[in-house]
């Protein structure tokens, strides 16, 4: 989920009448100022402010919600990782959950390193001003080599860090300040997750109609939980009040 910092500038009326190319369908909110002032000297980006500093809420009510990438990856060029013959099922589930959002699905099966980092690139380029936010999801294999978490495309593999690093407000204005959404499907070790059994007790005899039989179960050890960062791994958390706005997905029909 998206969070906002100082970095994030706003355009002002002024800036966007100063003779700026548009593109034919940008807009003053896709416009991203010049990294560097009259002299030459390099300034701090800027991009058109889609909510107030303040606002409690998102502004979800563009024209469109919004894109939903899909990259899935169920074969791989290298013997060692084995078919995930999941995918299909998981990719359907996802773009029903996501078209039933009003999110324009866009799948991309089996894609080379090269070809995925192509397209990333692409839809960061692209122009979001009309959108709500982005949703970027990825299903493959992953592992962590030297304390650095990696994905694994058909043929090679790619820093995790490569999903998100072309959709910050400086290289995707348009989408500044609105929420983009990364869900990795990939470990992240080789640790297994063993999981705790949870037995009925007499303590707990309680009576349920609907439950004939009372068996134990396994839950895992991360259960119940909601993991959070309060930066970009590496980045020194330098704002107090970075946030993340409430409703995002409430919001949505």
């Amino acid at each position: 989920m998206a969070s906002r910092s100082e970095g994030i500038m706003p355009v002002t009326e002024s800036d966007v009448n100063q003779n700026l190319p548009l593109h034919e369908d940008s807009s003053p909110e896709a416009v991203q100022i010049s990294n560097l002032d009259d002299n030459g000297e390099s300034i701090r980006p800027q991009a058109a402010m889609s909510v107030g500093r303040d606002a409690d809420f998102y502004k979800m009510d563009h024209k469109k919600r919004g894109q939903a990438i899909i990259f899935v990856h169920d074969q791989f060029d290298d013997i060692n990782l084995q078919p995930r013959t999941c995918a299909k099922h998981d990719t359907a589930i996802t773009r029903h959950a996501f078209e039933h959002l009003s999110f324009e699905v866009k799948e991309h099966w089996n894609l080379k390193k090269r070809d995925f980092l192509a397209t990333l690139h692409q839809v960061s380029s692209e122009n979001h001003h009309n959108s709500d936010c982005l949703v970027v999801v990825f299903m493959s294999h992953g592992n962590v080599n030297n304390n650095k978490e990696f994905l694994c495309t058909q043929d090679f593999k790619v820093d995790t860090e490569e999903l998100w690093k072309n959709f910050t407000a400086d290289k995707c204005p348009s989408l500044a300040g609105k929420p983009k959404l990364f869900f990795i499907q990939a470990c992240r070790g080789d640790n297994i997750d063993k999981g705790v059994k949870m037995k009925h007790t007499k303590a707990l005899n309680v009576q349920v109609d609907c439950m004939h039989r009372k068996e134990d179960y396994v839950i895992p050890l991360h259960a119940d939980m909601l993991m959070m960062w309060a930066s970009y791994p590496g980045v020194f958390t330098a704002f107090c009040y970075i946030r993340f706005r409430t409703s995002c997905i409430h919001n949505m029909p």
